[in-house]
């Protein structure tokens, strides 16, 4: 179902423009991709991810195609944060946007994923919320 390509990373989706605001415009590419070395920090360092690394890339996927939320990373101007509950937990995947000149060899890609305790759910909502399902 995903390519793996010889570059090593995995196509994981294409971007919703409605979902990630004003963005939209200024993306060079909708793609995004996982790098094999992105998707091996996510199995190294992340214990509450209890995934393999295929489930990993299918569930990156379904939270890109549809996710709970998306806010914008206030701290960080290329990045987004998807939001999307798995088993009743919520879990987070950061993604690093490909805009303007400087990126333009650049594909939109994930740099971590992980799930999100209490305390750090609560801190999303310190960031510019680009979307929320069932608004629009």
């Amino acid at each position: 179902m995903y390519t793996i390509f010889p570059l090593s990373w995995v196509w994981i989706g294409s971007l919703k423009g409605y979902m990630v605001g004003d963005f939209k415009g200024l993306l060079n590419t909708k793609d995004v991709i996982l790098t094999h070395e992105r998707l091996r920090h996510i199995t190294e360092r992340h214990a509450d991810v209890k995934w393999n690394s295929s489930t990993i890339v299918e569930r990156l996927a379904d939270m890109i195609r549809d996710p709970d939320a998306v806010y914008a990373d206030d701290d960080k101007t290329k990045t987004v944060l998807y939001l999307k509950y798995f088993d009743g937990k919520p879990f987070q995947a950061i993604v690093r946007l490909s805009m303007g000149k400087e990126d333009g060899w650049r594909q939109n890609s994930i740099l971590t994923f992980y799930g999100l305790n209490p305390r750090t759910f609560q801190q999303l909502a310190a960031h510019s919320l680009l979307y929320k399902k069932g608004v629009l």
